[in-house]
């Protein structure tokens, strides 16, 4: 039997978030062109964020437009390592309901685990 933990129950509930966010907005929101660019938010930055903004930034179809970490030092760094890969200053925010809540972002990319119990 597995034991229900506060990551796994934030886990859940952010997926479903998710889900159910997709059914209130409308399926043809999410309908793109394949020419198009995939609108991306960061959250959580953590070691391997910086390689994973690499790969990202190689990909002509994703553009990473958001970041979003507890700790603002980290999002000044990471925003102007992203402007030296040649994309555009992204937004960056503490509060992760400003991402979500954000129509200008399709997805998200949750590379520093989910919050601690310092949130």
């Amino acid at each position: 039997m597995t034991v229900l933990t506060r990551r796994i129950f934030l886990q859940t509930a952010a997926a479903s978030s998710v889900v159910l966010a997709t059914d209130a907005i409308g399926r043809d929101v999410w309908l793109r062109s394949a020419s198009e660019q995939v609108r991306l938010a960061l959250v959580g930055i953590g070691p391997g964020t910086l390689d994973m903004l690499a790969t990202l930034a190689s990909i002509p179809a994703a553009r990473v437009v958001a970041l979003c970490d507890s700790r603002p030092e980290r999002l000044v760094q990471v925003a102007y390592a992203l402007r030296g890969m040649g994309h555009a200053h992204p937004q960056i925010t503490t509060r992760i309901d400003r991402i979500l809540g954000d129509l200008g972002v399709d997805a998200l990319v949750v590379s520093g685990g989910f919050p601690s119990r310092d949130h």
